[in-house]
């Protein structure tokens, strides 16, 4: 009950109880021995008196809003937010809870330094009673990642290139040409004669969330190596980068070459015999043993135009 209260120590005035739909429910008792309940008027015979007791249940609450913040800087750092408004009940001082009624937070309705993820809310009023809320969402950006989409070296025909693309993160992105450290907007860099060299682009994003880096690659000049006989050549190699097996395709008219991959020091590191087949050498390379980097293949003595990469 919200009070109770004898003859000599009352105001001898109306209480309110309770509250379902839209009746509000009153216990008032006066010096004319009248008690009223709702609609309902009783009168006491002067001798006998009523105590009435009710048990009043919760007032409806209504969890009207709840402000959600996203993640807006970078993917896992803790700036979401939730701002709870919520009325009705029994009033406050409220409770609030963003964790299923796990843990509460007294009369502050504002949740900050969240990481992303589901927050299931609940707000107590003053009379303790409990309204679930729906389950709040904080979102974050994805991780900011750039992926190499390909790269070719520099010959008399054309320059080398080294084309990137970044996603996730926040847009706009930086990309970074190292070692040079020539900064752009897009993810395309060229190389002419005389710029071969090993290089590697790192990307930002807007909120700097980064850098990240592709691996580095080897950019050769090709333009004086006697390799014209086999730059129109139709050579495929795949899949590149591998871990494990690639397999290397192109036309060749002789019986038998040999194949060789090497490291960028110059090291042969997997060397053997192979043979074509109807003008066609078709040759599967186990690269697994080898350490992570870049790669060339020379085939018998002439180096290819695009390397190869082990992740």
């Amino acid at each position: 009950a919200n009070k109770y209260s004898g003859r000599n120590n009352s105001d001898d005035q109306g209480r309110g109880l309770f509250k379902s739909g839209d009746n509000l429910y009153t216990i008032m008792r006066s010096n004319t021995d009248l008690l009223v309940l709702g609609d309902s008027i009783y009168t006491s015979d002067g001798v006998s008196y009523n105590m009435y007791i009710g048990v009043i249940g919760c007032l409806p609450i209504s969890v009207d809003n709840v402000i959600v913040s996203d993640v807006a800087t970078c993917y896992g750092d803790s700036t979401g937010a939730l701002q709870i408004l919520a009325t009705g009940g029994f009033g406050g001082p409220w409770q609030y809870s963003i964790d299923n009624g796990l843990t509460y937070q007294a009369d502050i309705a504002y949740f900050p330094d969240l990481p992303a993820g589901d927050y299931p809310v609940v707000v107590i009023d003053k009379e303790n009673c409990a309204q679930p809320g729906n389950l709040e969402t904080v979102w974050q950006p994805d991780t900011l990642t750039i992926e190499l989409i390909s790269s070719s070296d520099i010959t008399l025909d054309a320059d080398g290139s080294i084309v990137v693309a970044a996603s996730g993160g926040s847009a706009p992105y930086t990309y970074t040409l190292q070692p040079d450290g020539t900064m752009q907007g897009f993810g395309t860099y060229t190389f002419g004669l005389g710029d071969s060299g090993v290089y590697y682009v790192e990307v930002n994003d807007g909120q700097n969330c980064g850098p990240v880096a592709i691996d580095s690659i080897f950019i050769d000049d090709l333009s004086s190596v006697g390799i014209e006989n086999l730059t129109d050549l139709k050579i495929r190699v795949y899949p590149n980068p591998s871990s494990g097996l690639m397999t290397l395709e192109m036309p060749y008219e002789a019986m038998e070459a040999t194949l060789e991959v090497l490291s960028l020091a110059g090291q042969v590191v997997v060397s053997r015999q192979v043979y074509s087949n109807s003008g066609v050498i078709r040759e599967t390379i186990d690269v697994s043993d080898l350490s992570k980097g870049m790669y060339m293949i020379r085939v018998d003595g002439q180096t290819l135009r695009s390397g190869v990469v082990v992740n």
